[in-house]
């Protein structure tokens, strides 16, 4: 499991890179609103501008950096959520078996929604079920189990906690 989940931390942190340099340009953005505010508010201090001019582009001002705190904020939990996302996913996927011998039947129709988004089809000519689509995340997992499993068997010590990966 550690290996997988290595490897799909390091495809994560790929896709959220974007994401960190949009949390830089969003802070840099806020600490020119922050500057321009602190100008206002010593002019206005200094009896350089009107009151109403203030009130105007302070509020202004205002809402513009809540904006980017409000974006920032939501760029920062996505981010940190990331590992502990990857983790659970893969854990859960590992389990899916027990949840299906000792669900519900509604606990297996949910996990069968999941594991097959468009449902099963019954194929006439192979005699066997088939899909059109399958959930992403679990095909991404049986790519990198079934290229780990191919590239390292020979130097596999640990047994993986999902029988599957």
């Amino acid at each position: 499991m550690e290996i997988l989940a290595d490897m799909l931390d390091a495809k994560l942190k790929d896709y959220f890179a974007e994401a960190e340099e949009n949390q830089k340009a969003l802070r840099s953005k806020r600490t020119v609103y922050d500057i321009q505010k602190k100008e206002v508010m010593t002019k206005f201090g200094l009896g350089l501008i009107p009151e109403d001019v203030y009130t105007v582009t302070r509020k202004n001002l205002d809402e513009q950096i809540d904006e980017i705190g409000a974006e920032i904020t939501t760029l920062e939990k996505q981010s940190s959520n990331q590992v502990i996302d990857t983790r659970n996913a893969i854990l859960i996927s590992c389990q899916l078996a027990d949840y299906w011998k000792e669900g519900t039947y509604e606990t297996k129709q949910n996990i069968q929604d999941l594991v097959f988004p468009d449902g099963l089809h019954w194929d006439r000519e192979s005699d066997n079920y088939r899909t059109t689509t399958e959930n992403e995340a679990l095909r991404v997992f049986r790519l990198f189990s079934s290229g780990y499993k191919k590239g390292n068997a020979q130097k596999r010590t640990n047994p993986s906690i999902c029988p599957w990966l």
